[in-house]
């Protein structure tokens, strides 16, 4: 735990190096200080098929799964690191979001 998953738009593949991208969100969350370093888990999913709104036609998403039991602000600058990534990795990306969801430590199973 946690859980790092990237999705993104095939039309970014020849600006974003995934393999790159995916060992340096994993790294950086490794080292982040709130969790076991040898739990952390990344992947990264490109998605050929997606509807955006406006004329924007590229997108990259990132979503961190973690165990509940962070506090809010612990959350919200796993967050600030994550997007700041992503944002500097990718810029042509023309959608960029990242979240960060807790799973209920009680019902994970591994």
């Amino acid at each position: 735990m946690p859980h790092i998953v990237i999705e993104y738009s095939d039309n970014l593949k020849t600006d974003l190096e995934t393999a790159e991208l995916t060992k340096k969100l994993h790294k950086a969350v490794a080292e982040f200080g709130l969790f076991d370093p040898d739990s952390v888990k990344a992947r990264s999913l490109e998605y050929s098929d997606f509807v955006l709104t406006g004329m924007a036609n590229s997108f990259i998403h990132v979503t961190v799964s973690i165990l509940s039991g962070r506090t809010v602000e612990q959350r919200n600058a796993l967050n600030d690191m994550v997007f700041k990534i992503i944002s500097q990795s990718v810029p042509t990306a023309e959608k960029i979001s990242s979240d960060i969801r807790e799973m209920n430590a009680e019902t994970y199973k591994k």
